[in-house]
């Protein structure tokens, strides 16, 4: 088997290979044009590949794409790849070949690139293939709140437009922790991206406002049709205080566009204020760490960006 990089019609090819996985409720035309549009934009071309494992005959057997992110160790500045879309020709699942695609692809991250650090993915199912690629579980916990009606502005300190997303992105601040992840605000616009085509396809409203500010505190969101929900890409909240402003403003930002909830997909480190007042959920994505350099583990990625998820 060799791991080869797909051109991009190798790439296109496996997207409509994959529909039947990851297509849902779209037609395949729409899911088509969907990834299509998605891989035109910049960040994508700027930051991810897409991989194959090919058989001694040329055929692809087994794909994934991984996306470069900036990270800090002990502070340190690096690379991490985020991998997804690990998908496995259903005539050749059950030979391990998951675990040897994501093995030669951290191999080869590691001799192409010396500021690589690790290698991250969200694991919808089949843990165990990426557990035997050298993946760690990173604890994880899954808030929902439900939409509230009422005026934004009445909360937050500060209310956040479209128009402002890219400077305030640019300067978010790193998280605190051992390991951290600060997505670029490219990728944050691709998240916005994606929305629009969803919500085009769907026919839902797109978030009057893309964030709030109570304090020292940040959010920023994204409208998710699939999950009928508003995400959060961002949840910075120093104090119980801030955390309560910021999501009191997602829950009246998500009933002024139609949707019943809102979402923190990772409240590991959310205060016993909001723990007591969401809804506890079974993650449906475990983050999921590999290592590339140093002695460090999975649980010294204490913050996950929501923007860190494709």
């Amino acid at each position: 088997m060799d791991l080869l990089l797909a051109t991009e019609a190798q790439a296109c090819a496996r997207d409509a290979a994959t529909w039947t996985a990851w297509g849902g409720v779209l037609p395949p035309g729409d899911y088509l044009a969907l990834l299509l549009r998605l891989r035109k934009h910049p960040w994508p071309r700027e930051a991810m590949t897409t991989w194959l494992l090919v058989d001694p005959g040329g055929e692809a057997v087994a794909s994934c794409q991984a996306y470069r992110t900036a990270s800090r160790l002990g502070g340190l500045p690096g690379h991490a790849y985020g991998i997804g879309s690990v998908f496995v020709d259903p005539a050749q699942r059950g030979q391990g070949l998951a675990s040897h695609l994501l093995e030669r692809l951290a191999a080869r991250l590691m001799t192409e690139d010396p500021a690589a650090q690790a290698c991250f993915l969200f694991a919808e199912a089949g843990a165990s293939a990426y557990r035997r690629a050298g993946f760690q579980d990173r604890p994880t916990a899954s808030l929902a709140f439900s939409a509230q009606p009422g005026d934004p502005a009445s909360v937050a300190d500060g209310l956040i437009h479209e128009t402002e997303l890219p400077g305030i992105a640019a300067a978010l601040a790193w998280p605190a922790g051992p390991f951290t992840l600060h997505p670029p605000s490219a990728q944050l616009d691709w998240h916005l991206e994606r929305e629009r085509i969803l919500l085009g396809v769907t026919g839902g409203t797109p978030p009057p406002l893309r964030g709030a500010r109570a304090g020292q505190g940040l959010a920023l969101w994204v409208a998710d049709p699939t999950h009928q929900a508003l995400t959060f890409l961002c949840f910075q909240a120093p104090t119980p205080a801030e955390a309560s402003a910021l999501l009191e403003t997602a829950r009246r930002i998500a009933d002024a566009c139609g949707l019943p909830q809102v979402l923190l997909w990772d409240a590991s480190e959310a205060p016993a204020s909001l723990r007591a007042e969401g809804t506890a959920l079974a993650p449906p994505l475990r983050p999921m760490l590999r290592p590339l350099t140093g002695a460090f583990r999975a649980t010294d990625w204490t913050t996950v960006p929501g923007a860190t998820r494709i």
